[in-house]
């Protein structure tokens, strides 16, 4: 009589609670450790989308030999809120809009409003001058930025540590 042995293919119950279980703890030791690099993503793409726009706005005010503006976006009370996003348009027209930017409180500025926006004229110089910043919660290192927008319409991204 002859006996055939039978290949086991695949895993028993108890294999796969332990591949389970080192899942699970390398998970709960890597995602707090990756939470301030997605800040600090945020922080960049926040950064380099409003002084984009900036360049944009004034670069085609120079070109077109027009006036461009930007201002925030306003919520349901009328009150300006840059998180909300912004707007850039000519005399005549909407040239370009950002919408759903950031979370509330992120960035903010105490010197360009609904009342005052950014104002490129043809030669590209800009009034008035002033800040913005842009600050995300759970940055590190030195990721909390201001833009600051100069006389001759210049952009400077400064960095300082966060908070």
């Amino acid at each position: 009589m002859r006996h055939f042995r039978y290949k086991q293919y695949g895993f028993t119950l108890f294999e796969l609670l332990v591949v389970m279980a080192i899942i699970g703890i390398t998970a709960t030791i890597v995602v707090p450790v990756l939470q301030p690099i997605s800040a600090n993503n945020e922080t960049t793409r926040l950064t380099e989308e409003l002084r984009l726009d900036l360049m944009y706005a004034r670069n085609t005010a120079i070109s077109q030999g027009e006036t461009i503006s930007i201002e925030p976006q306003a919520d349901a009370d009328a009150n300006p809120d840059w998180n909300l996003g912004w707007r850039i348009f000519s005399a005549t027209e909407d040239l370009r809009i950002k919408e759903g930017v950031a979370d509330a409180g992120v960035i903010t500025s105490n010197d360009f409003s609904i009342a005052t926006p950014i104002v490129f004229d043809s030669r590209g110089r800009a009034s008035p001058t002033g800040d913005i910043n842009i600050n995300v919660p759970g940055c590190t290192g030195d990721n909390r930025i201001t833009i600051t927008l100069n006389l001759v319409g210049q952009v400077i991204v400064t960095e300082a540590a966060c908070p």
